[in-house]
């Protein structure tokens, strides 16, 4: 064997002799060096990469947790261990499990500790990985587990039965050398036998590995779906801002974490496995010199790779950011090219798209420079470099096995045996060398449902905060319990008081008792709100834009923190909301009108709920062609237009028959005639309407009206208003801010500006005190009125008053927050909630 290897190391020494001798080669690999070096030199990228160096590789972890798409899928062919380019090894040393997804370029906020209450963030992520593991694998003796022992045994199995191919392979070639036909026709059956149990192997590998990532994303998506789902957890989600892209956590990021944590059983020890027995295999061949040999080439690949190569991924989220911009700059081009045509701003556009088609190029030629930078080593090492490894290994065995070897029926056989084992075992070390990638992919979309979970656990822990019966909640510590509205330069908050909260009971009627109208925010809106709606009282509500109309909804539909007085509302069964923009959503005609039930729990027939679209005049919606109560469609403004969709809505309504009906704007886009019709039928079916409407055709329908003026005041009062009337007349005020106004009428001009525009510029008006009772008749368009003449000679003055503010300059209109945040002095701020100049109500009829 000695003399065989110095034999061997003589003739490597004179061949490498002859060939640096040789001018032709010299010259080639020279010129071929002077090339490379000057395109590299000249490359317009080279300056982009040394301005902007790229992350390495051990950056992937980063970029995983800022989220994920799957439009831009790809194989990560640079990043990768490619092993496979060489003669001796196969396609791809990579499973499908492995390929990691381009990542988006949305960055949401990463979890801290104190949100998570561990020590560190990779304690956190630790902690939630097992956290999820426990959801997906929920029992040590359910389908999940039994999916794993039955890949372990077939990974075992498989095992055994590739290195039994490999001594197979080994004899047809010893067979064949030998020329005896009836040992190869013996060989190659024996082959063709084995082929079969290792193809079932590998088919049942994939598919019990796909069905525990299905396991495992059906149980995690389950858990999640069931939390997020759960009461009004969602809701208070979508309030928190402290996760973004939650659809994407839910479906894609599960998807993701499934798959890859399920490879993980797959992608480490399947390679492991193989990389462990054809080791053993390959020195019986060549000694445990040439296993080592193997072991350290690649690895010494890999260690590179994680410290020296470029993050590939990170430059795919640059592209993806750069080509998007480009995108949405064409589709905004689209959206607003009317206003762009009249304004000329075609220089403009123009100059904008090609900055940002330039970036895209920029970023193009910088990616190509850094990728074919490390693609020169990637492809000098693994393909070139393999090949010559290939070649060392099959000298070592020929060296190794010196007495078989020496004749060409031996060499034979040893060579294709020492070639598949090589391959397969560069193969095997390959894939596990890439599992280790996977570590910080799990590691990153564990980190993307970490920050999820945490803000799941704080939703859930303020919505058990808001019971059917007590909320506790924040707020105002002050000696008269009221909460005051903030200054036009000062926001004010509400503090915290462990010990005081607001109370919500059951009853047969709607009462708001002292409630404050404190947004989430802890800012007040109105200190003390007091009302009631019985059946029968159908209830206006109106006010400025921000002054708490819809805030009284969401109060009385426990979607906010109750922070202080006491709400009675009856069962959820008998309260609905109609919103301006129904939820529609696809499915039948059938499931549109009885949403949110199913069809299942129906007990009325198709008849009676034509009715129901009849009542709302939508029973031509049967004349379409293909329609019927089975047609599936979507239905929103494919299917029906906007004011259709508010029908539809109104139907569902007449279809639950609640005792009391909330209409948010539910009647913008429906004809007088049938808006009419709807509201006398829900008197006819005995539903009691609490609108918030500025359209004044529904406003005749109303007995009660809940009046808020924007400054923190409002007043609750029976209702009389006439089609055409220009003020609205509250005839006996039951509940209000100013004290003084309970028991009178008040009369409330109609304008523009008090539905829905903002107050224009003005001074603090006078303490009331100070006004004489001529100056609150000229003035104050709401007043109490104490006589039929002092009435009329209020009407004529009103009337002067809004002609005169027709001709009125708009121009120093305050934004609604500030007017709502509007200081006021004590019992000053509530006297002139009722008391405001004729300035202050400005705008047209």
């Amino acid at each position: 064997m000695m003399a065989s290897s110095e034999v061997l190391s003589e003739y490597v020494m004179e061949y490498t002799a002859s060939r640096l001798r040789d001018p032709v080669l010299v010259s080639w690999v020279g010129g071929s060096l002077a090339f490379l070096a000057t395109v590299y030199a000249t490359s317009s990228g080279r300056q982009l990469a040394k301005e902007m160096p790229p992350p390495s590789i051990r950056g992937i972890q980063g970029t995983i947790v800022r989220g994920q798409t799957e439009s831009a899928r790809r194989r990560p062919t640079a990043s990768a261990f490619m092993l496979s380019s060489a003669l001796l090894l196969p396609a791809s040393p990579m499973s499908s499990s492995a390929i990691l997804p381009s990542v988006s370029t949305s960055a949401p906020p990463t979890l801290t500790a104190a949100q998570s209450g561990q020590a560190s963030p990779e304690v956190s992520v630790f902690r939630r990985f097992v956290q999820l593991l426990h959801v997906a694998l929920p029992s040590h003796h359910g389908r999940e587990a039994r999916s794993i022992l039955i890949l372990f045994v077939l990974m075992l199995a498989r095992a055994c039965v590739s290195v039994r191919i490999v001594s197979i392979s080994g004899r047809i070639s010893h067979a064949a050398m030998g020329g005896n036909l009836r040992h190869v026709l013996r060989a190659l059956l024996l082959f063709a036998v084995s082929c079969v149990p290792a193809t079932l192997l590998n088919v049942t590998l994939d598919y019990y590995s796909e069905m525990l990532g299905l396991y495992y994303r059906e149980n995690i998506a389950s858990y999640l779906s069931e939390r997020y789902l759960k009461r009004r957890v969602f809701f208070q989600l979508a309030g928190l801002h402290e996760v973004d892209r939650v659809d994407q956590r839910i479906t894609e990021d599960v998807r993701n974490w499934a798959r890859v944590s399920a490879s993980l059983f797959t992608s480490v020890p399947r390679p492991l496995i193989e990389a462990v027995a054809f080791s053993f295999a390959l020195a019986k061949q060549t000694g445990w010199k040439g296993t080592l040999l193997t072991w350290f080439y690649y690895s010494s690949f890999a260690a590179w790779v994680v410290c020296f190569a470029p993050n590939l991924d990170w430059m795919v989220v640059q592209r993806m950011e750069k080509e998007s911009a480009v995108r949405a700059a064409h589709q905004s081009l689209r959206t607003h090219a009317e206003e762009i045509t009249v304004t000329k701003g075609f220089p403009f556009y123009e100059s904008l798209l090609q900055r940002l088609f330039s970036a895209v190029t920029d970023q193009s030629r910088y990616a190509a420079y850094v990728r074919g930078r490390f693609d020169l080593t990637e492809v000098l090492h693994n393909k070139y470099g393999s090949v010559l490894l290939g070649y060392i290994v099959c000298a070592m065995a020929v060296v190794h096995q010196g007495g078989v070897t020496k004749t060409p029926e031996g060499a034979t056989a040893t060579l294709t045996r020492v070639s598949y084992v090589f391959k397969t075992l560069a193969t095997a070390i390959g894939r596990f060398l890439w599992s280790i990638k996977l570590m910080f992919v799990i590691s990153g979309y564990t980190r993307r449902l970490a920050q999820f979970l945490a803000a799941l656990d704080r939703a859930d822990m303020l919505v058990e905060m808001q019971t059917d019966r007590t909320a506790h909640s924040p707020i105002m510590c002050r000696p008269s319990g009221a909460f005051p509205v903030s200054d036009e330069n000062e926001r004010l908050l509400v503090e915290y008081d462990e010990n005081s909260f607001g109370r919500i009971v059951r009853g047969e009627h709607i009462e708001f008792i002292d409630v404050p109208l404190v947004l989430p925010t802890g800012e007040c809106l109105c200190s003390s709100l007091s009302f009631s709606v019985k059946p029968g009282m159908n209830l206006l509500i109106i006010g400025r834009n921000g002054c708490g109309k819809s805030s009284t909804f969401r109060l009385l539909g426990e979607l906010w923190p109750l922070r202080g007085g006491r709400i009675v509302k009856p069962e959820a069964e008998q309260l609905y909301y109609v919103p301006q923009r129904p939820y529609m959503f696809d499915g039948t005609l059938l499931e549109q009108v009885i949403y949110p039930l199913k069809k299942k729990d129906l007990t009325v027939g198709e008849a009676e709920l034509y009715g129901y679209l009849k009542m709302v005049g939508l029973d031509y919606v049967f004349t379409k062609s293909n329609m019927s109560w089975e047609t599936r469609l979507s239905w929103s403004d494919e299917t029906l237009s906007l004011g259709e969709q508010q029908r539809l809505a109104m139907a569902r309504l007449f279809f639950h028959r609640p005792r009391f009906a909330i209409l948010d704007e539910c009647s913008s886009l429906i004809d007088l005639d049938v808006e009419r019709h709807m509201y006398e039928r829900c008197g006819d079916l005995g539903i009691t309407v609490i609108t918030i409407a500025h359209r004044r055709t529904v406003w005749q329908y109303h007995n009660w009206i809940l009046y808020f003026d924007g400054n923190g005041g409002y007043m609750f009062s029976p209702l009389h208003y006439e089609t055409g009337a220009s003020a609205l007349v509250l005839t006996s005020v039951r509940s209000a801010s100013d004290p003084s106004l309970v028991g009178t009428e008040v009369r409330v001009p109609i304008t523009d500006r008090l539905c829905d525009e903002d107050r224009r510029a003005a001074t603090p008006p006078p303490s009331p005190q100070h006004l004489s009772r001529a100056e609150k008749t000229a003035d104050s368009p709401i007043a109490p009125m104490e006589g039929t003449t002092a009435r009329k000679e209020q009407e004529e003055e009103e009337a002067g008053a809004d002609r005169n503010n027709k001709r009125t300059s708009v121009s120093n209109r305050r934004s609604r927050r500030r007017r709502s945040n509007k200081a006021h002095e004590a019992f000053g701020a509530n006297r002139t909630i009722a008391f405001v100049t004729p300035a202050e109500t400005d705008g047209d009829v």
